[in-house]
């Protein structure tokens, strides 16, 4: 038997650690419809009785679930972790660095319409001063 830890259980939902259990039962309920075995299309077994038991750990946390070593399987090998670990770093790195790349060039875009803007609120300026003016000499030389 294989009992499962809190932070698997809330990877099997898809949730972050600090759900509450509005949330947890929104998951679970999604999960299970999808994986429940009645499912023709997408239910299996294993799946569901993951699901279920990672459930009831974070809705009872008193004590934990067992769980068939069957649907576990073997547990991953450290260097198997660590190699998650460093893709899952090096993939949160890339993300960091697209957001940035992105933010910056929204700024750049909005810099760049602001300054067209105040342009264009310059050139309508200058017309209306120079509408003023023109008007000023017809009226001037009609006398």
């Amino acid at each position: 038997m294989y009992r499962i830890t809190e932070s698997q259980a809330l990877e099997i939902l898809g949730l972050k650690a600090g759900s509450d259990k509005a949330q947890i039962k929104r998951a679970y309920h999604i999960l299970a419809k999808k994986y429940h075995p009645d499912n023709e299309l997408t239910g299996k077994k294993e799946a569901y009785e993951l699901i279920r038991s990672a459930y009831e750990l974070l809705l009872n946390k008193e004590e934990a679930p067992v769980i068939p070593r069957r649907i576990i399987g073997k547990p991953e090998s450290f260097s198997v972790i660590k190699a998650k670990k460093q893709e899952y770093a090096r993939f949160q790195k890339n993300y960091e660095e697209q957001l940035k790349e992105e933010s910056e060039e929204m700024k750049r875009r909005s810099k760049e319409a602001r300054r067209i803007k105040e342009e264009k609120q310059k050139e309508a300026e200058y017309a209306k001063r120079a509408a003023e003016i023109l008007r000023r000499l017809i009226l001037t030389s009609d006398k």
